[in-house]
């Protein structure tokens, strides 16, 4: 990067940018460093820097990939508390961290959060919902789709796959 002179020789402060791509970096490390993502969340806080959506995300699917649970959902509060709207990649990682960790009353609750603030499900939130939080593998997933397919003839893959939610919820 280059700066003009006035700027060439001075400190450069980290943007928002740094920080989502520094907690970016703990997410794709082996093992996955929350701790260090957490640190450099609260850094940032405390140095001002405006901490926006994204920011937030790389916290929450460090935390998902972590297994943390109560990290992805307390960061989701802070997120809401900041005046921050969610969208679906931030409840995506935090009903993905509530599946894995075996939550699924909290996975459901978001995804009834999820729906109520108008925010549409992605593919990533059905298969959360299919294959992590149902605890099936993919082959009798993939069998079941097909038969429903038959039985409900062409119906959009979100209103099949809804039903195909709801259907194994009413076992638990």
């Amino acid at each position: 990067m280059r700066f003009s002179r006035r700027n060439r020789y001075s400190v450069v402060f980290p943007t928002g940018v740094t920080y989502t791509n520094a907690i970016s970096i703990c997410r794709r490390c082996n093992p996955p460093d929350l701790q260090t993502a957490l640190s450099i969340l609260n850094i940032a806080t405390r140095d001002g820097v405006k901490i926006g959506l994204i920011t937030y995300s790389a916290a929450i699917w460090t935390a998902e990939r972590c297994g943390d649970y109560l990290a992805a959902i307390s960061l989701l509060d802070d997120l809401i508390e900041a005046g921050i709207v969610p969208n679906s990649v931030t409840y995506d990682g935090v009903i993905s961290a509530c599946a894995t960790g075996g939550r699924r009353v909290d996975a459901l609750r978001l995804f009834e959060d999820m729906k109520r603030d108008g925010v549409t499900p992605t593919p990533v939130t059905y298969k959360v919902w299919l294959i992590v939080f149902l605890n099936f593998s993919v082959a009798f997933v993939k069998e079941a789709v097909f038969c429903l397919m038959l039985r409900l003839s062409l119906l959009s893959i979100q209103i099949l796959i809804e039903k195909i939610l709801f259907f194994f919820l009413s076992f638990y």
